[in-house]
């Protein structure tokens, strides 16, 4: 009985049920016609926009803005913190001029703004370090902040602002002060790239969206590493991303993938410390209540058994079902218990694969489906019912006469 419950409850937790995680937002400006001192840039605008789209998929509330003057840019900022809370996940991305002063401090340079030396800096542009620690402070250490700088553009600088550090162009290096930060630059600090890659975006943007859709079921470290590997390919070499962090625990784009790498990791060495230290990390995931019976069902025993299932088919876009339970389409790799298992793979049009397993040890499957479909499959029962349509006006044909013996 006990083996059945754990059976049950495993298939479940494996299903496509979300975390129930922190609330996410997204603050995005892309400022792009700027006035003829700093000159006017191609992307910033498409990249919002682009970037906008893939963040609402993950769950993101997003609040896009272009061309913000100083005071918007600000208010703009305040507004987004208020909606914070503690434990929330805030992401920021900021697109076009942005300059560091001689102190190391970057600046992003907001539309009609006019800078006449960098004592005005403080008055006509944002400070990058006061967002970020705006953000935290709303977030209040519990939750994860994310700086996204696509502002290392390449351009002249205004002559009265071409000094010893500001003349270098690119940005300063920051630091992840506070726990729960993670910063990107679309290039390395003291670097710059071109307005425009490919398609009207940024190649950052381009990047960032790749990795995203690609591999949004790994930790947000892992994640932009693969940003870093597809902008320096991209690029031949010429643009490297940035990043820096200070993270205490995992956050994925996509709400189930850090629970179910964790959760594959435990299971292939399930004992109660594991799942223990699981329980403590994700408390509320779709794989709770199954680690919690594994570690009542571990009380008296070290280790669960378990096997690796590898399912093939001949065909794409079917479905496998496991006990009765959906699991997903072909290919497909399990690690579950070893006990017996049902076996099904379908798709319309095709006969039923069924199958019965005693798993013992690792085992692949490959399932065979063919066209031989059932009479009772709807396509032959619309056949049937058009064909008894069309067949009625026959039934008033009046018989022939009969011929002379």
């Amino acid at each position: 009985m006990w083996t059945l419950r754990i059976l049950v409850l495993l298939l479940i937790s494996l299903t496509a049920a979300e975390l129930s995680a922190q609330e996410r937002y997204a603050l995005l400006i892309g400022n792009t016609q700027y006035n003829s001192e700093f000159g006017d840039l191609g992307s910033p605008r498409n990249d919002v926009e682009a970037l906008a789209k893939v963040l609402r998929e993950y769950n993101f509330q997003v609040y896009p803005h272009h061309d913000l003057t100083h005071r918007a840019m600000s208010n703009a900022v305040g507004r987004f913190a208020q909606r914070l809370s503690k434990g929330d996940v805030a992401l920021f991305y900021y697109a076009g001029h942005a300059l560091q002063d001689d102190n190391e401090y970057n600046w992003l340079v907001p539309v009609k703004t006019h800078i006449g030396f960098q004592g005005e800096l403080n008055s006509k542009a944002n400070n990058a370090q006061d967002i970020l620690n705006e953000l935290n402070r709303a977030t209040q250490g519990e939750g994860l902040t994310l700086m996204l700088l696509d502002a290392c553009r390449d351009y002249p600088l205004p002559v009265q602002l071409a000094s010893r550090s500001m003349n270098r162009g690119g940005l300063a290096s920051m630091n992840a002060n506070a726990k729960g930060t993670f910063i990107s630059f679309a290039a390395a600090p003291g670097k710059k790239v071109p307005d425009k890659g490919r398609d009207g975006h940024s190649a950052y943007v381009t990047g960032l969206i790749k990795a995203i859709r690609q591999h949004s079921d790994k930790t947000v470290e892992q994640m932009f590493k693969r940003l870093q590997e597809s902008v320096l390919q991209e690029s031949g070499g010429g643009q490297e991303p940035w990043t820096r962090g200070l993270l205490s625990g995992d956050f994925c784009f996509n709400p189930r993938g850090c629970a179910k790498l964790q959760w594959k990791q435990v299971m292939s060495n399930p004992t109660q410390v594991n799942l223990q230290q699981f329980l403590q990390d994700y408390p509320n995931s779709d794989f709770a209540e199954a680690a919690k019976l594994l570690l009542k069902h571990t009380q008296n025993t070290d280790e669960i058994k378990t096997a690796r299932l590898i399912i093939r088919s001949n065909l794409h876009d079917d479905e496998v079902f496991i006990n009765d339970k959906k699991y997903g389409t072909t290919p497909i790799e399990l690690e579950l218990p070893l006990g017996e298992y049902r076996i099904q793979v379908t798709k319309t049009g095709f006969k039923e694969y069924t199958y019965r397993l005693d798993l013992k040890k690792d085992e692949e499957i490959k399932a065979l489906l063919d066209n031989s479909v059932k009479f009772s499959h709807p396509f032959w029962i619309f056949t049937l019912l058009v064909l008894l349509l069309f067949a009625k006006p026959f039934k008033r044909i009046k018989s022939l006469p009969k011929l002379p013996k």
